[in-house]
This record gives C-alpha cells, sequence and structure tokens, in this order.
C-alpha cells in the first residue's frame, strides 16, 4: 500500500511545503518543495513538484496511492475539499483524504526515528492545530499524549518574537539569534516577565504579545508578535538593519538572554516530565526544538539516559 504524506497550505502562515511517499511502512522518496521550485519555505503553497518527484522516483502514479495523509487536523472539513480539488486539478485523481494532528505528527516521525522501545517526546513550535508544546509517551509504536500547550503559551512563539525584535525576520531566522547569542550577556535581561515555566506549564504574558487565539489561522512573518508594552518595557525599539551590519551589544545581550531562558525553561519540563513518568529515553521534534535547542545542554542533562533529536 502506498501513502502519500504531504505539508502546506494555502495561506502564507503555513510554510516548510514537502512530500513524502511510503510503501508498506517504508519511506521511498521525501523531499521539500523549495529543493525543487527554488522558493525558500515556499509559503502559503501545497505541494507539486515535490508529488510529481516522488511519484517520477516510484514509477507510479496518484492512483495507485491508497492515502493521502494531511495535518491540520482542526482545520473544519472544507480544507478535504479544498484538497481533493487540488489534486484533482493537478494530478487528475484524489486519494482517500487521513487528517492527523501536527504534533502527533511530529511527535510520531521522531520516536519512530529514535528506535526506542519506551520515549517521552517533546515537540515545540510556534503552534499547529492550535497546540505550541506536547508530551508524548512513545510506547509500542503508540502515542499517548500527556500534555498540551495551547497557542500562544508557547516557547516557539516566545523566541521568534524575540528573533523578530533582533532585527531578523521571524520563522525564518531563529538560528541567526541562536548564534547571535554567543556574542552576548546572558544575564543582562530578565524575561521572567514575559515568559514562565511552571509545574510543567508554559505561560506566555499575552499582555506583551499580538492577540493570538488558538483557532486563528497563523499570521504572516512580516506581522509583528509583541505588543507596544513590550517595547516600553524593554526601553528601546527594534533592531533596524543598516548597511554597516554592526548589531549594537544591546541586542547582542537580549539574544544570549533569550537564549539562556529558552535552555532554562526546556530542561525544567523535561525534568517535571521525567520525574513524573520515570522515562528517561527523550525525543525531540518541532521547529522550536531544531532551531534553537543547545543541544550540548540536553544531552549531559542527568536525567536523561537517551536523547535523539528530530533531523531537519
Amino acid at each position: 500500500m502506498y501513502i502519500l504524506g504531504i505539508n502546506g497550505g494555502f495561506r502564507p502562515g503555513y510554510q516548510d511545503v514537502s512530500t513524502v511517499l511510503i510503501r508498506d511502512g517504508v519511506v521511498v522518496a521525501a523531499i521539500e518543495e523549495e529543493r525543487l521550485n527554488r522558493i525558500k519555505h515556499s509559503p502559503g503553497k501545497l505541494p507539486y513538484y515535490s508529488v510529481l518527484h516522488v511519484l517520477k522516483i516510484a514509477n507510479i502514479k496518484t492512483t495507485d496511492i491508497s492515502i493521502l495523509a494531511f495535518h491540520g487536523i482542526t482545520w473544519g472539513i472544507d480544507i478535504e475539499e479544498k484538497l481533493n480539488d487540488y489534486f484533482t486539478n493537478y494530478f487528475g485523481y484524489c486519494p482517500k483524504i487521513c487528517r492527523y494532528h501536527h504534533h502527533d505528527c511530529h511527535a510520531i516521525s521522531a520516536s519512530i526515528m529514535s528506535e526506542f522501545k519506551t520515549a517521552l517526546t517533546f515537540t515545540l513550535d510556534n503552534s499547529g492545530d492550535g497546540i505550541s508544546f506536547q508530551v508524548s509517551k512513545f510506547e509500542k509504536n503508540k502515542l499517548e499524549t500527556i500534555y498540551r500547550s495551547p497557542r500562544p503559551h508557547s516557547l516557539g512563539i516566545f523566541y521568534s518574537l524575540i528573533t523578530q525584535y533582533a532585527g531578523f525576520t521571524r520563522d525564518n531566522d531563529e538560528y541567526k539569534l541562536m548564534g547571535l547569542s554567543s556574542y552576548g550577556d546572558k544575564n543582562r535581561f530578565d524575561f521572567s516577565f514575559l515568559i514562565n515555566v511552571i509545574n510543567g506549564t508554559i505561560k506566555l504574558n499575552e499582555e506583551y504579545i499580538q492577540p493570538l487565539l488558538p483557532n486563528q489561522p497563523g499570521s504572516h512573518r512580516d506581522e509583528m508578535l509583541y505588543s507596544q508594552n513590550f517595547i516600553q518595557k524593554m526601553g528601546k525599539n527594534k533592531r533596524i538593519k543598516d548597511l554597516t551590519g554592526e548589531i549594537d551589544v544591546f541586542y547582542k545581550d537580549v539574544a544570549a538572554s533569550a537564549q539562556n531562558y529558552f535552555e532554562k525553561y526546556l530542561l525544567s519540563l523535561i525534568e517535571y516530565y521525567v520525574q513524573l513518568t520515570g522515562i528517561t529515553n527523550i525525543c525531540l521534534a518541532g521547529g522550536a526544538a531544531l532551531n534553537c535547542v543547545a543541544n550540548q545542554k540536553i544531552m549531559n542533562f542527568h536525567l536523561i539516559d537517551n536523547l535523539f533529536i528530530q533531523p531537519a
């Protein structure tokens, strides 16, 4: 049986469009759309060239596909109608559509690839299906959800907000903020006014961010995540790029302090759920986990026996 898994969406907030083809539980081919159309992230698109590519590799047609797997389980029934129209229009046929929760997709892919028999799987990102953070127990190739944090209570949103404030493009340049953090003073700024983690739960202070409800579509990366209250609290406007390329020490310290908070809170979340469950094999997945995590600190964390981080 062939399963075609796709990622993407019709609005600009959806990105990293990709396609994977699976035959009887084995991956045959997988590729991101940007590798073929040369548009970074391919925002606001559904896969086209990547679908053709994996079908060509397997030497099959869309009519050979049994299931079209898609995320967006909370998006409403109309998305299936749109997917059906899209595949019928571009490929002449639409297989049976099965939708799955965004964070379950992150979690199961990391858990299975880890080859752990039992694991705690943490997924962190801006948000998907209204959720920004999920903890799951993986056992016997099945997931059991332990906890979900609704948007906007998110380490990913926190990190993207700081990325934007430091003069970079959010949902794109988080790796630049991580790099910049090595040049600053990690103790200069106290971000506890903005985010806290207590007893395994994340709390983002909504006074300092633009309104973000769990059921809203993802915002465009050019839209501001922070409110004017945040600017007033920091005492300085966001960094504006200039031709010199120089970055003021203020923003280097912002980056370092944010990185420090991210690492501290992620470790506290891991510690809480390890102690709660007794499971010491850990899997990490999702955009925030991949772009922002300090791998060495987590690998050396005394409560963890084994760590698997889903490859980007």
